[in-house]
């Protein structure tokens, strides 16, 4: 939370777009001796220098034990994935990070605990959007998408084809507000899921 809450601070105050910013932490740091490009990429976890172990996908989560010595669970190291979530998040909105992305992490670290882990966090990111943005929404479907991309799939939500067509069907409208539109996504997703599920039971009925 606090690479983000800095990067935002540092974006504002240069007036940087999302495609203009860096998006590195603590990249004045280190002396031209020394080779490192800074302490963190959002961008590009595990890439801030040689070496760099920050994973950018729950595949390599890093796994240490909740001591000082252990990072506390990995703090640091495990943040790339929640960095890269919040990157992916603004350059898919584009324009002024603190504007909408900035504020939707912002809402969501307040209805957070200081024991809120990843999936509880990426979920209240997805509610968040669609409260102050709009459900199905720009905002909310890059949201949903930056979660997916580092592996956190968003809870109660279909998955597969079903929910691509279903986010499609919401895109496509614009990103309404209307729940209509949310209604029929849903009931879109669901109807391919049962269509698939009696699909594989017959297929084992005939291969009885």
């Amino acid at each position: 939370m606090s690479d983000v809450f800095g990067s935002l601070v540092k974006q504002w105050s240069l007036q940087q777009s999302v495609d203009e910013a860096d998006w590195l932490i603590g990249p004045d740091v280190f002396t031209p001796g020394i080779d490192m490009d800074a302490l963190r990429s959002m961008k590009a976890p595990g890439t801030a220098f040689d070496g760099d172990p920050q994973p950018d996908h729950m595949d390599a989560f890093v796994h240490m034990p909740d001591t000082e010595e252990g990072d506390n669970g990995g703090v640091h190291y495990n943040s790339g994935i929640p960095n890269k979530a919040f990157y992916l998040t603004a350059t898919a909105i584009g324009g002024f990070a603190w504007e909408r992305p900035g504020v939707i992490w912002y809402e969501s670290l307040k209805a957070s605990t200081e024991t809120t882990q990843f999936q509880a966090f990426a979920d209240t990111t997805y509610a968040k959007a669609g409260e102050l943005f709009g459900a199905g929404g720009t905002e909310q479907l890059a949201v949903l998408d930056a979660w997916s991309q580092v592996g956190i799939r968003i809870s109660g939500l279909p998955v597969g084809p079903a929910a691509i067509r279903a986010r499609s069907l919401s895109s496509a409208a614009g990103g309404s507000n209307n729940g209509a539109v949310d209604v029929t996504a849903a009931l879109t997703a669901l109807t391919d899921q049962v269509k698939g599920l009696s699909k594989e039971v017959a297929a084992l009925k005939t291969k009885k």
